[in-house]
């Protein structure tokens, strides 16, 4: 009917398909699989579900993706927490952010995750982590519960034996009780690769897994709508919107990984990005990779804290045995 309708209208069908018809990615055209993300999602009805707090059990990793602006056709603010398990050594997306705003919105949102969450290692992306993590520090709720973010010192580009002496100095240095547990990501063409080579494996081999719907799992949801959460932090009107909101965001997490697409340049370095007619539009309601640098973030922090977590600090061996004389 609408096709007619503009043929009517004298339109060409040329101008009829720039105008109105949608553009699709060619599966094939993704470097990562909707298929293999789907066959990593909890099935409806079991756990982990999505959360908005933590489980005291379990540990959480948390990614960070800031941005400042709050224009409507800007980047989102973008926020990744994975429950990890150390004994499998797999972790699961739990719960999401992505906001506009201005500052203090995401600084509000941050308290809110170190209250329910209280997680075990944060990565935030370099550009932006220090004026965020400083604005944090200094905000009034941070400074009326005597919280003070502390950023180590950690620089897990290297390889090799390079990066074994980091891992060290980041177990050295790690202190979760005195809230040093932040690390800053720079986000060179080097590491970007090796992050999604890794996030691809891992879906590939089932290492992180997506969280199932908790309004789908009429138990669990009954459980969290007991939880006493300020709904002012987390800008929601009240706890059965924000679970509907978490459950929405994990799937448009996959979403947006769906949509990437790696393409190599003529110097030989690879770009991971959305496809270009999706980039074309910078409109409020665009197409947005926000969660999925989030969750490359957060997923790259679960190694650094497994590969922290294995290695054995060397205590010293005694070199000298006392003698009676």
């Amino acid at each position: 009917t609408v096709i007619e309708a503009a043929q009517d209208g004298g339109t060409s069908n040329a101008s009829f398909q720039r105008e109105y018809c949608a553009m699709f990615t060619d599966g094939s055209d993704s470097y990562f699989s909707a298929v293999k993300m789907h066959s990593c999602t909890i099935p409806d009805g079991e756990e982990p579900t999505t959360l908005i707090k933590g489980r005291t059990d379990k540990k959480y990793v948390v990614g960070i993706d800031p941005n400042m602006s709050d224009s409507p056709s800007a980047d989102y603010f973008g926020i990744a927490i994975m429950e990890v398990d150390e004994k499998k050594e797999i972790a699961t997306l739990v719960h999401n952010y992505a906001g506009l705003g201005n500052l203090n919105k995401h600084v509000q949102y941050l308290y809110y995750i170190l209250e329910n969450f209280d997680p075990s290692l944060i990565c935030i992306d370099n550009a932006g982590a220090d004026m965020f993590v400083e604005a944090a520090n200094n905000s009034k709720l941070f400074l009326d519960d005597k919280i003070n973010l502390k950023t180590i010192n950690f620089d897990s580009n290297k390889e090799g034996v390079e990066y074994t002496k980091q891992v060290r100095d980041l177990k050295r240095a790690y202190n979760k009780e005195n809230r040093q547990i932040v690390f800053n990501q720079v986000f060179s063409s080097d590491w970007i690769r090796k992050a999604n080579e890794l996030l691809q494996a891992n879906i590939d081999y089932k290492k992180i897994w997506f969280a199932s719907r908790t309004s789908a799992n009429g138990s669990e949801f009954d459980k969290q709508t007991t939880y006493k959460i300020n709904l002012k932090q987390v800008n929601e009107e009240n706890l059965g919107d924000f679970i509907e909101t978490q459950d929405n965001l994990v799937y448009q997490t996959k979403k947006q990984c769906a949509l990437v697409e790696v393409k190599t340049t003529a110097r030989g370095t690879q770009t991971f990005d959305l496809p270009q007619h999706l980039k074309r539009n910078t409109s409020a309601n665009r197409a947005r990779k926000d969660n999925y640098t989030a969750l490359l973030l957060a997923n790259w922090a679960t190694k650094c804290y497994f590969d922290m977590k294995n290695y054995k600090l060397d205590e010293g061996s005694a070199t000298f045995i006392p003698r009676m004389v």
